[in-house]
């Protein structure tokens, strides 16, 4: 329990540059064209950024092209949650410890010993954990907040 619970905190020192980066610059631009439309946009360019590594097996072994798609798919999925964090808040902290809670998180699971047959078809980055995070997000661009301009951050 402590793991779930220190690690992302500790987890902070490597995904506050990510996330300065990616929240607090790039969406704060991309948020000109509007506000769904720039963390979608976003989503698609975080989950590209992650390509040559998928091109190389690292998440989908066996999977390079079926891997880029839900890897992007999971980034765009996981880019509203992030995104949403930081409007609601005003600040990149808290996207930089769900960013790495979700790191951490699937980290611990295969720690435990739970190592999905094929990750393209699992819970954590394959298509049933696509879907149930394409829900959440779902959920979560109801809020009124997606139709404002801008960002707080600019």
């Amino acid at each position: 329990m402590q793991s779930v619970l220190l690690a992302p905190v500790l987890a902070i020192v490597i995904t506050l540059g990510e996330e300065y980066g990616w929240r607090g610059y790039l969406q704060s631009e991309l948020l000109k064209i509007g506000r769904v439309r720039g963390v979608l946009l976003l989503g698609a360019i975080w989950g590209a950024w992650h390509w040559p590594v998928i091109l190389m097996g690292y998440n989908y072994p066996g999977h390079p092209l079926l891997g880029v798609v839900l890897m992007t798919l999971y980034t765009t999925g996981l880019a509203v949650i992030l995104g949403y964090a930081v409007l609601k808040s005003g600040s990149v902290l808290l996207a930089a410890y769900l960013h790495g809670l979700n790191n951490q998180f699937v980290g611990f699971i295969v720690a435990l010993g739970f190592r999905p047959y094929d990750t393209a078809f699992s819970f954590l980055i394959g298509i049933y954990g696509i879907a149930t995070l394409a829900i959440v997000a779902l959920l979560v661009l109801r809020d009124p907040i997606w139709r404002g301009k801008g960002s707080r951050l600019a």
